[in-house]
């Protein structure tokens, strides 16, 4: 799915966590990879953002067990998200690493074993695993734990222009499903996961209407390895706002390169529907997502033709 590990950085040559210290204060942090867990300053760099974050994710394979419960027990209040994308089977065979499931899983048995608050399995659902979205999703219920969702995708970021959904109905009906059952849940947070869930169906339909773009202006931006500033990770192109190595953060979010790019990103139609760019949306107008789970929940819409979204197209 994602080929950042054929294109290795220098260690010289990538982001420190002093660099870290430019950034301002944020709602939201995730820390992504490549994997994660495999930089030796992982800790320096949590120290660095964590004071700035409301909120603190970090995403792994899963693979690296030892590594990872200790980070857990130094930092009990990081959220961990391990990339599960299928049952054994079907994970190793998309990983291609026999026994990566199973490692994976005993690290999350780990985690909610030792009584970690904030621990959950993220999938990126596509042609070959959407099968196991629903058995996916019940493993999490019976572990207690958080279950995400993403559908793969093409971006310069992850060096590649070969993903394809082409079963586009079934990994539709996959993920209406699951909206479905997760708008029959108690629990708030799971009517905007449903929401969001239905929104990727849409997407994996091709028929998300055309959306103004928020990323690199409201929110949302990501550093590489070389400490650019980027305003998403699903673009075709490579756009850069600036270079924390190399700039104040003032700099970077102010200056005309940034603009240059938020004119660029303001006439993507790349449609797409990522948490990243989802969420400022749903935060902006959760009276429509709550229209649209109330209207799902009282006239039994979900199991009659795939929901629409009331989000604004502007």
């Amino acid at each position: 799915m994602c080929r950042i590990w054929t294109h290795p950085t220098d260690p010289a040559d990538e982001i420190q966590p002093q660099h870290l210290e430019r950034l301002p204060e944020t709602f939201f942090t995730n820390i992504g990879g490549g994997e994660t867990f495999l930089r030796d300053d992982l800790d320096d760099v949590v120290r660095v953002l964590l004071p700035k974050t409301r909120r603190m994710v970090i995403s792994t394979n899963g693979q690296l067990t030892d590594r990872i419960i200790r980070f857990a027990e130094r930092f009990p209040d990081v959220g961990i998200r391990i990339s599960i994308d299928g049952l054994a089977q079907t994970h190793d065979r998309i990983r291609g690493v026999a026994g990566s499931f199973n490692r994976a899983y005993r690290t999350l048995r780990s985690l909610v074993e030792m009584g970690h608050s904030d621990c959950g399995m993220a999938m990126t659902v596509q042609d070959r695993n959407f099968t196991d979205l629903f058995a996916l999703y019940h493993l999490a219920r019976e572990l207690r734990v958080e279950f995400a969702t993403g559908l793969v995708q093409n971006a310069a970021y992850f060096r590649t222009n070969e993903n394809r959904i082409n079963r586009r109905h079934e990994v539709a009906h996959a993920l209406e499903k699951l909206s479905g059952r997760q708008l029959a849940s108690w629990r708030p947070k799971s009517w905007f996961r449903a929401y969001f869930n239905a929104g990727l169906a849409q997407r994996a339909r091709g028929e998300l209407p055309p959306r103004r773009c928020a990323m690199g202006s409201e929110g949302g931006f990501v550093t590489d390895p070389g400490g650019d500033v980027l305003p998403c990770n699903s673009h075709d192109r490579r756009l850069v706002l600036g270079n924390l190595r190399r700039q104040t953060w003032d700099e970077i979010w102010n200056g005309p390169q940034a603009a240059a790019v938020r004119r660029t990103v303001a006439a993507c139609d790349k449609k797409c529907w990522a948490i990243g760019n989802v969420a400022p949306e749903i935060w902006r107008h959760p009276g429509q997502v709550a229209a649209w789970v109330g209207g799902a929940l009282i006239t039994n819409t979900f199991g009659m033709g795939h929901l629409r979204h009331p989000l604004r197209q502007t």
